[in-house]
């Protein structure tokens, strides 16, 4: 009786193995590349929700959520932090999506290869996101920026303040998360353009630490103008935030909740049927 053994070619079998762990360390490497994983989160965005930018020489990618219950309050132009794709797991993603369930059109930005440093050209970016909303027949409208973008927001309303900016009469409020006080470049500056402000405006922040602590006090000081002995009519309004327990849910959580709590108290004030 005799027996046929398989014959292995050594050779090939390792070059497969190498090949293989090459290609894992490959998509590994690509995993951690923020332009790879980005790239990723666009594919994953259905093409109705993708409207297209075109600033100066750049096209920027917005992502449009209808609101899903039939009547609208008005929308909200999102602004995430710096590198933050609005579709990643997030602050930004949770309010999006859960404003977008509760009768507020959402137009998220994403700015993750635009300059940080370039102020113009995240002004020039926000003036068309206000334009894009416009076109749809959206005029109550709130910015909510985070982090970075929260420092680009404020300078957009400041600086559209003083140049009597026509957008601004359908901007109803301002909603800042954890303010990034070095984004312009100093804090100084950050707090100046707080104190040109006339918009209504929630200051919200989530971080316990003593500076953060000092520097909510710092922009409360620079935006006293705002402020009214009546609280009624106060303009603006500082917001201690919960932990970011379950930030990363696509749900509604504690922390978009308080958010969208007050924007329907302070400016849904009518309700536009689809």
């Amino acid at each position: 009786m005799s027996f046929n053994y398989p014959v292995f070619n050594y050779h090939i079998v390792l070059r497969r193995i190498f090949n293989t762990s090459a290609h894992i360390v490959l998509l590994i490497t690509l995993a951690n590349c923020p332009a790879f994983a980005n790239s990723l989160l666009n594919e994953t965005i259905p093409e109705h929700q993708q409207h297209w930018l075109n600033v100066s020489e750049h096209k920027v990618l917005s992502i449009y959520l209808e609101e899903e219950t039939g009547t609208a309050y008005g929308g909200a132009l999102i602004i995430p932090d710096l590198k933050e794709h609005p579709a990643s797991r997030g602050i930004s993603n949770n309010i999006r999506t859960a404003l977008a369930a509760k009768k507020w059109h959402t137009l998220a930005l994403e700015l993750t290869d635009i300059d940080p440093n370039d102020n113009q050209l995240n002004s020039d970016i926000i003036q068309a996101g206000l334009e894009l909303l416009n076109s749809k027949g959206i005029y109550n409208i709130v910015i909510i920026g985070k982090g970075t973008g929260a420092s680009h927001a404020i300078h957009y309303l400041a600086e559209s303040a003083k140049n009597n900016n026509p957008l601004l009469a359908s901007v109803r409020a301002l909603v800042t998360i954890d303010v990034n006080h070095s984004a312009l470049n100093s804090t100084i500056n950050t707090l100046e353009q707080i104190s040109a402000l006339s918009t209504v405006y929630l200051d919200a922040y989530t971080s316990n630490n003593q500076q953060q602590q000092l520097l909510a006090k710092s922009r409360r000081q620079a935006a006293r103008h705002l402020i009214s002995a009546d609280r009624q009519q106060s303009k603006y309004n500082q917001l201690k935030l919960p932990p970011q327990i379950d930030s990363y849910s696509i749900e509604e959580n504690l922390i978009s909740k308080r958010i969208r709590g007050w924007l329907n108290k302070n400016i849904a004030g009518f309700i536009i049927k689809n």
